[in-house]
């Protein structure tokens, strides 16, 4: 499956199936989905995704995922 994710090609061997499984599979997220231990935002497709509809985001080919992490500071 083909995915963009920050603006950069991406080839999943397989299917993650769910925004949550990819982000598993990247590193941002623990196996429990309730430990979200790092600051961030992620956008499908331009459109803002709420955490708690990680796990039933389905993804498409070619989709464009965005992850973005909040800077605090003055």
């Amino acid at each position: 499956m083909r995915l963009i994710i920050n603006d950069e090609p991406y080839e999943c061997r397989v299917n993650p199936g769910s925004l949550l499984a990819l982000l598993q599979q990247l590193g941002f997220l623990s196996d429990d989905a309730t430990a979200f231990s790092m600051r961030f935002v992620v956008a499908l497709n331009q459109h803002i995704i709420s955490s708690s509809r990680y796990a039933s985001t389905a993804l498409q080919e070619d989709d464009c995922i965005d992850v973005l992490s909040v800077i605090t500071g003055g």
